[in-house]
């Protein structure tokens, strides 16, 4: 065993990212003591001769000289597995010889060959250059290294290695004399690391300056876009980059519609039956059973000289007729039931298909159409031919026939809006459920406070052009209310929440509106939403809590004869219906009305006779009479339907349900 040291150069060329050749050129010193033991008599002064033991020491001391090639593998960053050989020669092989008194320590001397005491501990020594040397020395090794960098470049590192060298040659000829060194060391190793080049970066620097011009003669926005101007380039370096900056400046000029001030308020109170208004208020909507019953204008109206079916008749297709339902009508007004007159005989008569029905068409016996028969039969053929070709009414239950004036004209015939009335087709059946009136059983909703009056002002300084107000319960509602107009705009506009049920609120949820307006130069103005609660009192809630609840039900009579009061035979059949429907405790209304057609006072004393004649038929003991004539309209008087209409008594009955 022994030490020694180590020293040399290295020179490492990489092959891949992991794989390295190397080669070392280096002088190690391989110097060792070989050491045996051997017993032998010693002299032990005052005893004589005893037994011992020594040692055989020879001390070899070699300085070689070598070259080192070998293969570098690098599995993860720093640290490297090397497996080569070294080949070398010894520079100096020398060695020192000699035996030594190693037991008992420290006394006793070797006896000579005679017996006697040589007074020696030591005897046998020799050294100088070893005989025999092998020149050539040969070793493989392997060795485990780990590169520590010593600067940010990583060009300078510090590496601890660990080899064992494997003999392949003896220190002298004819021996087994070999030497295995472990190698602990640190090898400094620098590699040049070239810099990369700096990366060019080209950067450009946008200066835009904007000049904005307001104008009345500017129609929209428009930008107008400047001329560029490139300036100087600037550079500046860092220590991996070139940064190159292009200056680009440009002025544009924004052109603009001349702004004008917009401005909308809207708010909204409650207004009760005596006009007081309210604020702060919850609006209540209350269910309530109210039943209806429509009679039905067997008449169907055309324009002047003309066999179409006018567009204000709801005209359906065959596919629509199959899904057509009378329920469909249940918040329509009776005008609107009115319109589908054909389809609800039609569908009637797909329901009796043992009933017929005769159209009989007319004329207005004046102008064009004047004995004009041809014009009357068309008119009924147009009939016919909706109730076959949509209803599928089979053509021998439908008879047409032709007439000059009606049997019942509207006189006198020359005036205008008798002539309307006049220019018809009259429908009869022998089945009297095809023409009955309609009873629908509904529940509708009043509201308390019943109406919602929405304050408006605006404040337009290109003039005011027109006005909207709408309320809806918000996102995906349909719009429960819209009332629009032009300026100027009113100082409020209301909304009588029960007069049409379609849009009546039926959800218990705060009912959301708002005001737009628009100026003559087509700007806009939006409000932002604002809230009135609205409280739902359902029948359940009102008949599960015994608070009042009433039945109401309202019944129509028409078909009085122009200028008469009697009661008709159809009349007749829906007097004895109401009978039927009221009780001892019920209040009944009988109101009377008429067009607007003839002298107001004498419409007024007309409307009067038929309700005092209805009141005395029905022998209702608890009931009001009134005659209001034309004052109050119930329907458009522009077209002869809504004036037929309007020839009427209106009777409301109110039961107490418990």
């Amino acid at each position: 065993s022994g030490s020694g040291f180590n020293i040399g150069g290295l020179f490492e060329y990489r092959l891949t990212s992991q794989f390295w050749l190397g080669a070392r050129v280096g002088i190690m010193t391989l110097d060792g003591d070989l050491i045996s033991t051997e017993a032998t008599t010693i002299i032990i002064p005052d005893i004589g001769p005893a037994s011992g033991e020594f040692e055989h020491i020879l001390t070899g001391k070699f300085m070689n000289a070598a070259i080192e090639p070998m293969f570098i593998y690098n599995p993860t960053a720093g640290f490297n597995i090397s497996l080569g050989a070294r080949i070398g020669t010894n520079i100096t092989a020398t060695y020192e010889q000699r035996e030594e008194i190693s037991k008992p320590e420290n006394q006793g001397t070797f006896a000579n060959l005679d017996g006697s005491d040589s007074f020696e501990r030591v005897r046998n020594e020799f050294s100088g250059d070893l005989p025999e040397s092998v020149a050539l020395q040969m070793h493989a090794f392997a060795m485990l290294s780990y590169e520590l960098p010593l600067n940010k470049e990583k060009s300078l590192r510090l590496a601890p290695e660990l080899a064992y060298y494997l003999p392949l040659t003896e220190n002298a000829s004819a021996t087994s004399w070999q030497v295995s060194p472990l190698r602990i060391g640190l090898a400094l190793k620098y590699s040049y690391v070239p810099k990369a080049p700096k990366e060019e970066i080209f950067n450009k620097e946008v200066n835009i300056d904007t000049i904005e011009v307001k104008s009345d003669m500017i129609a929209k926005r428009k930008v107008n876009v400047g001329s560029p101007i490139f300036t100087h380039k600037s550079d500046y370096e860092t220590e991996t980059e070139i940064i190159i900056t292009e200056h680009y400046n440009r002025t544009d000029t924004l052109l603009l519609p001349k702004e004008y001030k917009l401005l909308a308020t809207i708010d909204a109170i409650g207004v009760d039956d005596d006009e007081n208004e309210i604020t702060s208020v919850k609006f209540v909507v209350e269910e309530y059973v109210s039943n209806r019953l429509d009679p039905l204008l067997n008449y169907i109206f055309f324009d002047d000289n003309s066999s179409k079916l006018p567009v204000r008749y709801n005209k359906i297709n065959k596919n629509e007729a199959s899904k057509f339902a009378i329920s469909s009508l249940f918040y329509n007004s009776t005008i609107e039931i009115y319109y589908n007159i054909l389809n609800i005989i039609g569908l009637r008569m797909q329901d009796h298909s043992d009933a017929t029905l005769k159209i009989k068409g007319h004329n207005s016996g004046v102008g064009s159409e004047k004995g004009n028969l041809n014009l009357s039969e068309q008119r009924a053929i147009a009939v016919r031919d909706y109730l076959i070709d949509v209803w599928g009414i089979a053509s021998d239950r439908l008879t047409v026939q032709k007439s000059n004036l009606p049997k019942k004209a509207s006189t006198p015939i020359e005036e205008e809006l008798k002539t309307q009335e006049n220019r018809r087709v009259e429908l009869f059946s022998d089945n009297p459920e095809i023409l009955k009136p309609l009873f629908i059983e509904k529940v509708d909703r009043s509201a308390n406070p019943p109406i919602i009056r929405f304050k408006l002002s605006s404040e337009a300084e290109a003039g005011l052009e027109t006005w909207i107000v709408s309320a809806d319960y918000g996102k995906g509602d349909k719009k429960r209310f819209v009332k629009e107009g032009k300026a100027p705009i009113p100082e409020f506009t209301q909304w009588e929440l029960a007069e049409n049920q379609a849009i009546t609120p039926d959800k218990e949820m705060d009912l959301k509106y708002r005001l737009t307006i628009t100026d003559k130069k087509g700007n806009e103005s939006i409000t932002d939403d604002k809230e009135v609660p609205i409280e739902i009192l359902t029948l359940r809630e009102k008949r599960a809590n015994r608070q009042g609840d009433y039945e109401i039900e309202k019944f129509g009579l028409i078909l009085f004869d122009f200028d008469k009061a009697n009661i008709s035979a159809t009349n007749k059949q829906i007097i004895d219906f109401i009978k039927e429907r009221v009780k001892a405790e019920s209040s009944v209304e009988i109101k009377g009305y008429s067009d607007m057609t003839g002298d107001e006072q004498h419409n007024l004393k007309l409307a009067t006779r038929r309700a005092q004649s209805t009141n005395k038929a029905l022998a209702f003991k608890n009931s009001t009479v009134e005659g209001i004539g034309e004052a109050e309209l119930l329907y458009s008087n522009d077209v002869p339907e809504g004036r037929f209409y309007c020839r009427t008594i209106l009777i409301i009955v109110k039961t107490k349900v418990e």
